[in-house]
Formats: C-alpha cells, structure tokens, sequence
C-alpha cells in the first residue's frame, strides 16, 4: 500500500528531529523554583537520576556554606500539592511548606548532610541515593522509590528558595521505570495503549484487505462510486495513523518518545475522521445514492464546513504544540479551538438528521440501508464531542488518555464494519445503496435532473447491464434536431 510505505517513510525522517524520554540535558534559570519535568508513576514505580551543579551555587571560596544547597522537590497531582504551587502567587518557602510536602519528598542535594533513610505514604528514599564533589561540581545520584494507592502524576523541581545566583544544572539525567515489563518506560496514564493499538492495527488491516476486494468488484459492476472511494481513503489513513502511533510505542518500550511522531499520527486520525465525516454528510445527502450532484445550497453548506472544520483543527494543533504547559496535563481538545471543533461535530449531527430526514422521505426505498446508516453514524458523530466534554471535566488525568483512546478505537471499528457491510457488493445485500452504474450517471444529468430513478424503475444491480435511459433529449439535443 502507497499509503503505509509513505508513513513508514515519514516516520523515518520523524525519528531523527524528536528527543527521548530518558530525560537529560542541562538548564540556567535565575528564579528559585524550577519545574524539570512530569511523569505518571504506578505503585512500583521508580526513578533513577543523575544530577550535577556548580559547586559555587552550594558554598563559597572560603569553603564555608552559603544559605543552602539546591534542592530536588517532587510533588505529586494532589490538589493541595502541584495545583497548589504551580503559577501561584506563593512564595518560594510556603511552596516547601512540610504542610504541604512530606519530608521525603524534599531531597537535599547537599553531600555534607546524612543520606538516611526516610519513608512517607508517596514514597521513600531508599539508600542507594549519594552526592560527591569534584574540583568544581557537586554530583548526585540515586534511585526514588514510589508507592501510592494508584497510579500518580509526579512534578520534579529543582528549588533553592535562598539562592541570589539562581539555579543551574550542567548536567541533569532522568530514566523513569513502572516496574520490570517490557512496557516498563511507559508512563502510567499510556500503559495498554500499545496492545490495543496492535489490536486497532490488525483489525483495520484487515478491514483495508475487505475494502481492496470490494473495490475490484464495484469496479467490475462499474459501481465505484466518488463515496465509496471516501470511505477507501478513510480507513487507509485510519490504518496509517496505527502504523504510524505503533512506531511511536515501539520506541518508547525501549525508553525514547519522539513525540512529534505521535502528533503526526494523531494528525493522520484527524484527516481520517474529516474524510469519513464528508463521507457521511454526502451519503446522507443522497449523492451517488438517490442523486448525482448536490444542489448549489448543500454545496455551500458542505463547504463552509469543511474550510471551518480545517481551520478550527490547524488552530488547536497549533495551540496543542506551542502554547501547551508542560507543567501541566492538557486534554487535546481543551482550549478555544478545540471546543469549536467540537462545536462542529453537533452542527455536521443537525446537518446529517435534516438529510437524512428528506432523502428517505423522498425514496421510501431507501429506508433499510439508511436506518441501519443513521444509527451508526448518528452514534459516532455524537460520541465523539461528548467523550471529549467527558474527558475535559470528569476524567482525572492519570487514566484518561488510554480510557479515550480504547474507546475512540472501539467506535471506529464498530463504524467501519457496519460501513462495510452495508456497501458489501453481493445481491443477498437487502442494504446495498447503490443501483446506479457510474458510466450512467452523466447521461441521466444531461436530462436536467439531480435525482435519480427510483430503484424499482432500475433494472437489476447485479448482472444487468440494461441502460436507464435508451435515450434522453434534452433541450439542447431538441433544438438542434429542428435546425437539422
């Protein structure tokens, strides 16, 4: 498939331009409170570091200690805790208030003080955590273990509230692990994730296979229509966008996130879903089905929905990627553009029940094939917008992400397999929509007539060659039979 080799192409080139989730670098700041970075840890989970700083920043040239040692702070996604303190008015000592913070959750990286032991209800040190200097750096390393009652978002921090040099690491290296599986550098809020995108995949390749024979056959009773094709391209990008996710988790099991990679696959799904939402919208229009073309109305109502659809869904990629805080744990869909793109969901729902609504009421005929269409679609067009309300306001973050995406797959695949039943090329098929030939459609709009003959006027869709139409005369065709 074109398809599938252009993404694994594409993700290629991805993987050379993304960064890991071994986190590591270095940092300056002048504040005194510094957020590094987030992670969702499970019960068992751990984090093994690396740190090293200045050693001017922890005492001065006479070798006598300044105000304090950097401070390694981790908070977790409690109200009272990381909600609390992140872009609050508070000042930096009531952000390690021990009100606040547990003892163990604060580590000192000062080498002159005893490294014990300590325990707390999050998590404990365990002794494998020690700090040394050299000449000019102080290093620390060790491994936190941490234990809740579920799994939780941690936010580490560097903070030295007495600092008037600021902070600095010249060299900083976070390895995050959820026990000892293979899956163990994922984050906990994205564990599973992985095995339903290999089922998503798997389904969907098959579906693709299913789609290939159906068009070979449709092309052979020449009734491949324009919305068949749609329905083609949507679950090819569908399939891509598995590909595409898959590659992102195979690296991650081995602990690297090129996140742009997922973006593009969350990118890929989306153009799936615009392309299935025309799809829908044409199909309970009529067109191919009980009409060739649309009216000049429905043609500026599909099309300025589509232009806002597109412009709404670049704006909130474009929020998504460059003014989402890190510090924080955004929903996709949860700013200004997200919620008119959901907003479009329920108008496209008004717009495919007012279709619907005439089209069966003007081919009775049709009723089978579009109770069965209007159900399905109905059901997946509105639980897209709700889900993601849901997820916006009642999930908690440490679930959601895989709560929504198992559910996003379920509901597609059971989308696709009606889609593909009811457009399954056999006479035993009562819901067959199509009794058109596509090589006839030009001829019937040269008749000066959008709709088609109603289906028990047509002759056989299956093995009848017949013609609608022996001949038509258009007003044209008249006039120029007179002037001959």
């Amino acid at each position: 498939m074109l398809i599938s080799a252009f993404a694994v192409v594409f993700c290629s080139f991805l993987l050379q331009i993304c960064n890991s989730l071994i986190i590591k670098g270095e940092f300056s700041s002048l504040s005194t409170f510094v957020f590094i970075t987030k992670f969702c840890l499970q019960r068992n989970g751990r984090l093994i570091f690396k740190l090293s700083y200045p050693r001017s920043l922890c005492k001065s040239d006479s070798n006598v200690y300044i105000a304090g040692c950097p401070k390694l702070v981790f908070y977790n996604d409690e109200p009272e805790q990381w909600n609390a303190v992140y872009k609050s008015d508070k000042t930096c000592p009531e952000k390690l208030s021990r009100q606040r913070l547990e003892p163990a959750q604060i580590y000192n990286l000062d080498p002159e003080i005893n490294n014990k032991e300590t325990h707390s209800l999050y998590a404990y040190n365990n002794t494998h955590r020690h700090c040394s200097w050299s000449e000019d750096q102080i290093v620390c390393e060790g491994t936190i273990f941490f234990g809740s009652v579920r799994e939780r978002f941690w936010y580490f921090t560097l903070v030295n509230c007495e600092t008037v040099s600021g902070l600095k690491l010249t060299a900083y290296y976070f390895e995050f692990l959820n026990g000892n599986g293979f899956d163990k550098h994922i984050s906990a809020n994205e564990l599973s994730i992985f095995e339903m995108n290999l089922v998503g995949l798997s389904i969907f390749f098959i579906f693709s296979v299913i789609a290939i024979f159906y068009t070979v056959k449709l092309s052979s009773m020449d009734q491949l229509h324009v919305t068949f094709k749609l329905l083609m391209l949507a679950l090819l990008l569908r399939l891509v966008s598995y590909v595409v996710i898959l590659t992102f988790y195979l690296n991650y099991l081995s602990g690297f996130q090129y996140i742009y990679l997922k973006y593009f696959g969350i990118i890929v799904e989306s153009i799936s879903d615009f392309f299935l939402i025309i799809l829908i919208l044409l199909l309970s229009s009529g067109y191919s089905i009980t009409r060739g073309r649309l009216s000049l109305r429905s043609t500026i109502k599909f099309s300025l929905f589509s232009f806002v659809y597109i412009i709404s869904l670049f704006f909130t990629y474009i929020h998504y990627l460059y003014f989402f805080d890190p510090g924080t744990v955004l929903y996709f869909y949860d700013s200004v553009p997200g919620y008119i793109h959901l907003v479009l969901y329920f108008i496209a729902c008004c717009l495919f029940c007012y279709a619907i609504f005439f089209t069966t009421k003007n081919y009775p005929e049709k009723l089978l094939f579009y109770s069965v269409f209007f159900i399905i679609c109905f059901t997946w067009i509105l639980l897209k917008p709700i889900l993601a309300l849901l997820a916006n306001f009642l999930m908690e973050d440490w679930y959601r992400e895989k709560v929504m995406f198992g559910t996003s797959m379920v509901i597609s695949i059971i989308t696709y397999s009606f889609m593909l039943i009811l457009t399954f090329p056999s006479k035993f098929n009562e819901c067959f929509p199509y009794h058109v030939p596509v090589n006839q459609i030009s001829d019937i709009m040269k008749c000066d007539n959008d709709n088609f003959p109603h289906q028990e006027e047509a002759p056989e869709r299956f093995g009848d060659d017949r013609d609608f139409y022996a001949f038509c005369v258009t007003e044209k065709t008249f006039k120029d039979l007179q002037d001959s």
